[in-house]
Parts: structure tokens; sequence; C-alpha cells
């Protein structure tokens, strides 16, 4: 089977796994997520995919595993990134990542072995507010925005939020509100929104309680984005708001 928009990811660490699964769907591709390294080289029995992405494993080191993925011809030039070695792992990786890394340095990775389509640009420059207490999934979601033309300004916690919504709520085209902060709620947030400014506001939250969802609907928020989420339609959803 040919895999032309297939990435396989071999890594134990769900969190990893969750940064390079949003980061690659949000193109389009589909990924193929597996924590073992027998697991990797069964699926890689019948398939060619675009890329594949070797990360820590508990059954067999990354190098070694990418060592016994290059004797297979099929699978000769398809592009490797290694995430758990050091340059010496070269040239069974066609590229390496050291950890620990962000969510740019791996999408830097990516851009250079796969190459990416222009995004298209919104007609008009939106800035897109987003408040996000995790780091790689703020930064994910404003390299993802970026990519689609978008300015993007950001606050990790309700103190960072506060001053940053006092100073730009009414010139900001949407905000992205996460519910848990450090410091207080998104709900207390979108309050001091509302008494500045009616710009679309998405709650994101892990937790999608009816009671949220009444609650951050009369508070006046447009939409509720249950995490995780798929990027394409976060995209999307963001679009046709601001279209």
């Amino acid at each position: 089977m040919k895999g032309s928009r297939t990435v396989v990811v071999a890594e134990s660490d769900p969190r990893l796994l969750r940064l390079i699964d949003l980061t690659l769907s949000t193109e389009g591709y589909t990924v193929v997520r597996v924590r073992r390294a027998g697991e990797a080289l069964a699926h890689l029995q019948s398939t060619t995919p675009t890329l594949i992405v070797l990360g820590r494993l508990p059954d067999l080191s990354a190098s070694g595993l990418a060592e016994r993925i290059r004797r297979v011809p099929r699978l000769l030039n398809v592009p490797l990134l290694l995430t758990d070695e050091g340059p010496e792992a070269l040239p069974a990786a066609s590229a390496v990542l050291t950890r620990p890394f962000t969510a740019a340095a791996l999408t830097g990775a990516l851009e250079h072995l796969l190459g990416h389509p222009t995004p298209t640009l919104p007609r008009a420059p939106h800035t897109v507010m987003v408040i996000e207490d995790s780091a790689a999934l703020r930064g994910l979601i404003s390299d993802i925005l970026h990519r689609q033309g978008y300015a993007v300004e950001t606050a990790e916690n309700v103190s960072q939020a506060r001053a940053l919504i006092q100073r730009r709520a009414t010139e900001v085209s949407l905000i992205l509100l996460d519910v848990n902060l450090p410091g207080g709620t998104g709900f207390e947030l979108l309050k001091l929104i509302r008494q500045r400014s009616q710009v679309p506001v998405f709650i994101l939250s892990a937790l999608r309680h009816q009671e949220q969802v009444v609650r951050g609907q009369a508070l006046g928020a447009q939409a509720f984005i249950e995490k995780p989420f798929n990027p394409r339609e976060l995209v999307q959803k963001i679009r046709e708001t601001l279209t």
C-alpha cells in the first residue's frame, strides 16, 4: 500500500506523540502513531509513508530502528527524522531534532524534510489572541495561525491575559480562551472581554461538561472547542468566523 500522505511516528511519550500529530495533521497528513519498534516495523512491511519520525522506544533505540528501516530497499529514500539521538545517528537519519524541542523547531524540521505549499492568506490581516497555559499547545496554535497569515498575541496566565485584554481587546479579531488557567479561569476573563468588546471568543477546554458550555454561551462565547481538537477544523472555523 502506498501512503503518499502518511507519516509513521514511533514514540513512547504520549505528549510528544500528540504534538507531532497536531503539527502534521494541520498540514493534511495522516499520522500513524506507534509506541514500540516492533509495531513500526510491522506497519512498514506494507506501507511506504511520506516520512518516518523515530523517538524514544522501549524495545529499540531510534538509531537502531533507523538502521533496520534503511535495510529495506523500498524505504531507502523515505525521510527519517530522529528525535532522540545526537548527530552521530546520521547518515541513517535524514535529520535529527535534539530534545527538548519546541513546536517551532519541530515545524522547521518537518518543513525541511517535507516542504509545504504557501498558505492561503486571509484577505485582510487579522490578529488572534491565544490565552493558553500549555507552552507546547500555545506555541503550536501560534505556529499554525502564523502559517495561515494571521498575527498572534499570547498570554499564559490570568495576570498576563488581563493586561493583554485591557490593552488589545478592541483591536484583535478573535480570541482563543482556555478555561483552566494559572491564577483564575477563562470565564472570569470572558466577563472582562465582554465589558470591553464583542470580539468573537472560542473557549478551549479538555473537559466538555454541559454546564461549561451553557456558562460560556451565557457569557457570550461564540464556540466551544474541545481538546484535543483537529487543527484543520479549528483553522476552518476561524476562517468562517472572520470572513
